[in-house]
């Protein structure tokens, strides 16, 4: 994601930019109440692995030569997904461990650093700061 968000960012598309975002906040929006009430925590994490896989497929759009990295992203996110059902730890706990061990795993297999992390979150908020004015 990171290397589609740099790239709409230098050719100045924020439009197609905006609209990943937006998609993927919409789709967390409508499952995640949803499969949160059905599923508990196992809903929560399918709702954020459906968002991140359509918008994996959209943004192929843009970068297909970026298919490894983003298939990548998507089996540590699955692969997390399929832990929260099969360890038999407090929801909270879970909650809480899922977003590291993803950050740990993405920089670990060098997929996601934590430097790409810093780039993304300041590139978002300086979007968004532009779109703010």
């Amino acid at each position: 994601m990171t290397t589609i968000i740099i790239k709409l960012n230098k050719e100045g598309r924020t439009g197609s930019l905006a609209l990943i975002g937006i998609a993927r906040l919409l789709i967390l929006l409508v499952l995640l109440p949803l499969l949160t009430n059905i599923m508990s925590l196992d809903g929560a994490a399918t709702a954020f692995l459906m968002a991140n896989t359509v918008v994996m497929i959209y943004a192929l759009k843009y970068e297909p030569s970026i298919t490894k990295t983003l298939l990548s992203l998507w089996g540590i996110q699955a692969f997390i997904a399929f832990l929260t059902c099969s360890i038999p730890i407090n929801e909270y706990i879970l909650a809480l461990a899922s977003p590291i061990v993803a950050v740990a795993l993405m920089h670990i297999t060098n997929t996601f650093t934590i430097k790409d992390l810093n780039n993304t979150l300041r590139t978002i908020i300086k979007s968004i700061l532009i779109m703010a004015q």
